[in-house]
């Protein structure tokens, strides 16, 4: 990820900061990050 796609993201209109996650590791470096989206308009994929 480009920090200039994380930015576009953090822009969008629909963003939900509180959805993204960090794990942090025991030397205080980056472990991991989830990032989490939900699109209003998507139809249900149950089948």
């Amino acid at each position: 990820m480009t920090v200039e796609y994380r930015q576009a993201i953090m822009r969008a209109p629909d963003y939900i900061p509180e959805l993204d996650l960090v794990v942090q590791a025991p030397d205080g470096d980056l472990a991991a990050f989830w990032i989490c989206q939900i699109f209003p308009d998507d139809s249900p994929r149950a089948a």
